[in-house]
Parts: structure tokens; sequence; C-alpha cells
């Protein structure tokens, strides 16, 4: 049961000026110290009023967030408290869950909620007004009578309800929207059309923002964030954008180093330089980058793999490493290496580069865990999965299986793990399990490894390019 709420307190916190909600949303701030009531519409009611079990109540963050926040759920009359969750430093577009234990529908209905909010120096913005009804506050109850899984999924993440930031987050779901439209799949392709209107609209403007969601409009982004442009090629080739990313990916380049980077490299750019750069070259016929794009992913595997570990980051300065085996890490190398190599005519791919892809393959193989999916800290069976990490670490062997790269051997992996992802599904189709985008304010927490995850849609991107690799794989199956 999906019962949308609505604020009814008088006075929101507004957005700081120097900050812009994703998607140019409203947003509705809540600070410590104030309530906000929340009703159910009137027509709602009728459905049943029992207890239901694993109710949550859900808030979409509608800026970045660099403090912690916790909020509280009260009954609105009784003032009963419902249950409470602790937001560390929330991100844009992402998904938070408040569990309620023991509520009844009618009780729900007659009283409504109250959101408290404490121990933050700064309000909490969610998502209100205008936007996709999954993405604006409700309650979800779950049905006994619930459907596939999988197939809510495909339909809530074809919508706008699935967009977030243009930078590695969203390219992640607009590579998901892309695969699946090319399998003809009408929903995918009308909300990666509508999605790309956000941020790349007909007047030739580039309305983005930086990682602390300041406008960042007709401006290059950072390194780990050019890739939302390996996708804008393929569908609207002639964006002053493409240029402004270009320009910006030009004016990183280390000619000693032979990539793109600053004062460090990291496992990022094989999927937010090297991909985007043979992208250019394969349609936009830039065929000057083609050299580049390859010695990204050469000097990604020079300085990023030690033995069979492969690290996130390289200081230059200090010969230092961090981040060792850390999943989605591991999914950034290896997807975006299979994605580049993937652009290129199979003939032309460098022999090299195919066999650390076979290596990647094997070493995912091999520690993989039992249920299916890898650990965030991958060979640290103590540290819980990462939903994003496992589905993009099984996207890049299905995909590298669908480009001719590896043997159909590799689809057991894939396949093990599209069976847990499915387990880590809500009923209406949300993917749970999400470690939190890395932040430096949260280094104290080691946000990594605590038991702490969210609902974060580049995930569900990452498992749509899972899902549609394994669907043109299967249809192309004798």
């Amino acid at each position: 049961m999906f019962l949308p709420l609505s604020t009814v307190s008088a006075s929101p916190v507004h957005l700081p000026s120097e900050k812009r909600a994703l998607g140019r949303r409203q947003s509705y701030g809540i600070s410590a110290g104030m309530e906000t009531r929340l009703r159910f519409g009137k027509t709602q009611k009728g459905s049943g009023d029992g207890a239901r079990p694993g109710g949550v109540l859900r808030l979409t963050a509608a800026v970045d967030h660099r403090v912690n926040h916790r909020i509280c759920v009260r009954l609105g009359t009784s003032r009963e408290q419902l249950g409470e969750l602790e937001l560390l430093c929330a991100s844009a577009g992402s998904v938070y869950e408040i569990p309620l234990a023991g509520v009844t529908v009618a009780e729900l209905f007659d009283q409504g909620v109250i959101l408290e909010v404490s121990q933050a120096v700064e309000p909490f913005f969610f998502v209100c007004g205008d936007a996709p009804a999954a993405i604006l506050p409700h309650v979800f109850l779950p049905d006994e009578a619930a459907g596939d899984p999988e197939e809510a999924f495909l339909d809530l993440f074809c919508s706008l309800a699935s967009l977030q930031p243009c930078d590695w987050m969203g390219m992640c779901v607009w590579d998901g929207l892309n695969d699946w439209a090319a399998l003809g799949h009408a929903q995918a392709e009308e909300a990666l059309s509508q999605q790309l209107d956000v941020f790349f609209p007909d007047s030739g403007d580039f309305l983005h923002e930086d990682i602390y969601s300041h406008p960042l409009d007709n401006q290059a982004n950072s390194a780990e964030n050019h890739g939302p442009v390996a996708v804008l090629v393929q569908h609207r080739l002639q964006h002053p954008a493409i240029a402004i990313t270009g320009k910006g990916l030009l004016s990183e380049w280390n000619d000693e180093v032979k990539a793109v980077c600053g004062n460090s490299l990291v496992a990022e750019t094989a999927y937010s330089v090297a991909y985007p750069m043979m992208a250019m070259v394969r349609f936009c016929g830039w065929e000057s980058w083609q050299q580049p794009a390859l010695q990204q992913l050469d000097a990604l595997q020079k300085y990023l793999v030690v033995g069979d570990e492969l690290w996130l980051r390289y200081f230059f300065s200090s010969d230092e490493r961090t981040f060792k085996n850390w999943s989605r890490g591991v999914t950034w190398y290896f997807l975006g290496m299979v994605r580049t190599l993937a652009l290129m005519p199979a003939v032309e791919r460098p022999a090299s580069l195919l066999l650390e892809v076979q290596r990647m393959a094997t070493w995912a193989e091999k520690s993989q865990r039992g249920d299916g999916s890898w650990s965030c800290f991958i060979g640290e069976e103590g540290v819980l999965p990462d939903s994003s990490g496992t589905a993009g670490i099984a996207a890049a062997l299905a995909l590298a299986v669908k480009e001719g790269m590896l043997s159909v051997d590799a689809l057991d992996c894939a396949l093990k793990a599209r069976a847990y992802l499915k387990t880590q599904l809500s009923a209406d189709g949300w993917l749970r399990g999400v470690a939190v985008s890395n932040k430096k304010e949260t280094a104290d927490l080691d946000i990594q490894r605590i038991p702490y995850r969210v609902i974060g849609p580049w995930g569900m991107g990452l498992y749509a390019q899972l899902l549609a690799a394994l669907a043109f794989l299967q249809a192309k199956s004798p």
C-alpha cells in the first residue's frame, strides 16, 4: 500500500541561496527544534485499518548534505514514537527509509505523523511539490500479494524517480536506461529523454550542480564526474555540453602520467574519463582521443593494481594507496574498462587490457560470497555487501560476455549476483543495501564498513545494466 503524505506545517526552512535542489525541484527544510506535520489525503482512506508489518516512511534528499541528521517519526496526536533514523551526510536523490513499528493504518490516517529533527547543525531538505510520487514523502506498507519485484523495479527505474545528479551517480542511471532503450524498451527511452532534458535542455544550456549542490551551469565538472557525456553523445550530438566536457578533460590531462588526474589517480576515471573519451571517438569522430582513453586504463592498471589487490586511489607525492578492494572502486575500474573496450572494433582492442578483463573476472569469481554478493570491501567477510558494488561487478561480467571479451562461464557469477540483488528489492522496486556516497565528512565513521545502507538510485542504474545485458544474452541464446 502506497500512502502519499503532504506537509501541513506553516513555516518550512528555505534552501540556502548558494544551493539548488536536484532537478530544480521544490524542497522542504526541517531543522532541529521544529516539528513538521504530514497528513494523508482523505480519499486514500478505506484500504483496511489493521496493522501492517514492514511499513516504512520514505523521504528523498533534495540536496547534498555534509552534516548528519537524526529524524524521529511520531503519531500526530498521541505523539507515540513510530521510528527513528540517522541520516549520515545525505546525498541528493537518495531515498531514506524510516521503519515504522506497531502502527495501524487507521492510526496513520486519523493522526498523521510528525517529523522531528535532532542533533543537526543545519536543516535537512527533502523533495516535495511537483515531483514523481515515488520520491515525495510517503508511507509504504507491503502487501501480501506483491508481484515480481524485478518488474516493479524496471517500472520505477524507467521514470523520473531515478533521476540522479549529473555526475557519476547519473551516468550509472543513464547507462542503465540507455541499455534498456537499445533493447526496444519504450519506457526506458522516454525516461532517458526526460532525464537528459533536465540537464541538457533545447536552449543549449548545461544545467547541473557540483558535488555540494552548488550550481555549475555551463561549466565542466571534475574528473570523477565527466561520465554523463558518454550517453549524451549518443543522443544529442550537437549539444554544447559535449565541447564543455571535452575542454574539461583536456585541462586535467597529465602528460607525465599519461592520464587525467590531479595529485592522485582514482579508479572512477576508468568509467568517468576513459569510457566517455572512447564514446567521443565512436560517436563524435574524435579519433585522436582513442590513445588517451587507452592510456588512462593503462595508468590505472599500473598504479592501482598490486598483485591481486585493487586500490581506489594512488597519491603520487606519498606513494600511498587507499581503499583496498572497495567493491564500488572495483566496479569503476572493471565496468569502465569493459565499456571502453566495447566501443572499439574487436580487432583493435589491446591484448593487454583484454587479459586484464579476464584476470578481473577470475578474481571476481574467487571473491564472490556464497549468497552471490561481494563484500563492500572484497575479502572482508565481516563487512556487509554493497548492492551497488555487487551490481556493478556483475554488470561488468555480463557486458564482457555480451561483447565477446569473456566466455559464457562468467555468467554464473552474474546470475548469482542477480539472485542476491533480487532479495534486496522492496516490493515496489527500490534497491536497498547500497553503501552511501564517500564524503570526507564521514571519514571518521569509516562509513563504508559500518552496517549503514540506503537506497541509492545509482545502484539501481548498475543493476539495470546487469539486467539489460542478461536480457540481451537471453534473447540471443538458441
